[in-house]
């Protein structure tokens, strides 16, 4: 991980001893920054670093488990078990990653610049693959049909092997 300091902030305490206090603002650089530590942002970074393994990439994303996916539908045709497609996420980090486990908050690509939970990250290239965000309740009556009545499905690691 490279830093640098850039321009001290001041700001005033106001404690009883009005004493000056000075913030430094420590501005995180990468080459590669990749938002989502999903199959695609795992893939791509050692895909990368496969090539070239002086990259300099960061992969953001704050989730404590990895889930393999694509393999769901497998575990719902029965044929593959539910439990080898979870892991730790820091167990499926490509060697040479650095990993900030941290939300991505917003996006400033004028200025190269990620803001994340704990501060911004600068990048050279931005790679932005987060994954998807269910959303169940935007068909109605779905939510309390899920691993009811045959319906399933492969997007739940809770519900792909319900039939099993």
């Amino acid at each position: 991980m490279k830093s640098a300091i850039t321009c001290p902030a001041i700001y005033r305490s106001f404690a009883p001893a009005f004493k000056l206090h000075y913030l430094l603002i420590i501005m995180v650089h990468h080459q590669i920054v990749i938002i989502g530590g999903g199959n695609a942002g795992i893939s791509t970074a050692a895909q990368l670093l496969r090539k070239n393994k002086s990259l300099d990439i960061a992969i953001v994303d704050p989730a404590d488990k990895h889930y393999y996916q694509p393999a769901w539908t497998l575990v719902g045709g029965g044929v593959f078990d539910i439990n080898k497609t979870e892991r730790t996420e820091a167990s499926v980090m490509p060697k040479g990653v650095t990993w900030l486990k941290q939300k991505a908050l917003s996006f400033a690509p004028d200025q190269n610049q990620v803001e994340l939970e704990n501060g911004p990250v600068q990048y050279d290239y931005l790679i932005v693959c987060p994954g998807i965000q269910l959303n169940w309740n935007a068909i109605k009556g779905l939510p309390e049909t899920l691993g009811k009545n045959n319906v399933c499905s492969n997007y739940s690691f809770r519900i792909c092997s319900i039939y099993l």
